[in-house]
């Protein structure tokens, strides 16, 4: 072995721990929708957003609140600014936000952001490093699928399967709930789980191999039309997919309705409508 090939394989086996690294100051900051299992988060970072008042654990008390109260709220938290260096914890977060996070402080935001992922092995400093990215041959990598509605519409769904594979549930509620859907591409790990990603430099190869895929799979003509997006994937990969959100066009978000629905109901939409008509009128 050379020692990039040393790497690969520590990673690979979930042993890599990373090579000592200059710490700029940060702020830690948080955004908590959930309150299970985050009881003392406010206690650990310097300043955190609490919205679980607005949730029923997972789930909205008015749907149409993500985008009318939650996002509103969000935006004008980050707005205040702490500087250019941030830590964020993602622990305690809907999906759709964490991806909302990545589209707010995205590369172009002159924030540097490292992240906080929460396992099953304890908290994890995501930050990867480009000049230490491994081999990707040696790790786990997508399995790219698609399927046809059988439907004639122009619009596409995401779906991203890392934690579980979700591409039976997201076929089963298309076809009632989403016509305008022609075509559904998952994008599944091979062993799906919560080991799946085996680190932050992993995790980041996957977002640029899967932002890399649906940019071939949808051409600009095609990026006019909504992409539907649901994912069972760690936060922290959620929000480096989010840094990219901007170039795939109208974007709409979904959350699982674990303890009561059962299925799927839209959350974020983005660009948000504000910024769209902006964008629509030349602003």
């Amino acid at each position: 072995f050379d020692a990039a090939q040393m790497k690969g394989r520590l990673i690979q086996e979930g042993l890599w721990r990373g090579g000592p690294t200059v710490v700029k100051p940060t702020v830690r900051i948080a955004v908590r929708t959930r309150m299970r299992g985050a009881e003392d988060l406010h206690c650990e970072v310097d300043d955190c957003l609490c919205l679980c008042h607005l949730f029923d654990d997972r789930e909205t008390r008015d749907p149409a609140m993500w985008q009318s109260v939650v996002w509103p709220q969000v935006t004008a938290w980050l707005a205040a600014g702490r500087g250019d260096a941030i830590t964020l914890h993602l622990g305690a977060l809907h999906a759709s936000l964490s991806l909302g996070l990545g589209y707010c402080l995205d590369t172009r935001s002159g924030v540097h952001v490292s992240l906080v992922q929460s396992g099953t092995q304890g908290d994890q400093v995501w930050l990867p490093s480009p000049a230490a990215s491994p081999a990707g041959e040696s790790l786990p990598q997508w399995e790219f699928s698609e399927l046809r509605t059988g439907s004639d519409g122009l619009e596409t769904a995401l779906v991203i399967g890392v934690a579980r594979d979700i591409a039976g549930d997201v076929q089963a509620y298309c076809p009632g709930q989403l016509p305008a859907v022609g075509r559904i591409v998952s994008a599944r790990m091979p062993n799906p789980g919560t080991s799946a990603v085996l680190g932050p430099e992993h995790g980041q190869r996957l977002v640029e191999d899967l932002v890399q895929y649906m940019q071939e799979a949808r051409p600009a003509s095609a990026r006019r039309n909504v992409l539907h997006v649901f994912a069972a994937a760690p936060n922290a990969l959620l929000f480096r997919l989010g840094q990219h959100l901007r170039g795939m066009g109208p974007t709409q978000c979904y959350e699982f309705g674990f303890d009561t629905t059962y299925t799927y109901s839209p959350s974020l939409r983005f660009p948000p409508p504000a910024e769209a008509g902006l964008v629509a009128q030349g602003g």
